[in-house]
């Protein structure tokens, strides 16, 4: 078996991800005649996934199925879920009912006198 970490290159895991998908086909006892059947996969491309050579995204996935490796297929279209986090709330002594939403507070309508009111005629 492969000593393929997932450190390695690309290349480097194909090579190994090919072996093992063929030797789960020996293991089965399929042939590739019988796998390509299952997965609609052609020969020459089912040579070239067990040679680690790149395929398609669509090919790959049949062939796993076709393989009855469900959890691996599973892993790869399972939705991600981000775990809830609940809002931490500040403890108020007030019961719910006298509660009130924080609102914007309005601007005060006093205004200012302004620093400069242009020149002013001193005669």
């Amino acid at each position: 078996m492969n000593n393929t970490t997932r450190w390695a290159p690309v290349s480097q895991q194909l090579v190994a991800m090919g072996e093992r998908l063929n030797q789960l086909r020996i293991l089965q006892g399929k042939t590739n005649e019988e796998l390509e059947l299952a997965s609609g996969v052609g020969r020459a491309t089912l040579s070239r996934l067990w040679a680690g050579k790149p395929v398609k995204s669509d090919t790959l996935l049949s062939v796993l199925a076709a393989l009855h490796e469900w959890g691996v297929v599973d892993q790869l279209i399972a939705p991600v879920v981000k775990p809830a986090v609940p809002l931490e709330a500040e403890e108020s002594d007030k019961p719910l009912s006298a509660r009130q939403r924080v609102r914007k507070r309005k601007a005060s309508k006093v205004s200012a006198a302004p620093l400069y009111r242009g020149r002013r005629n001193r005669n």
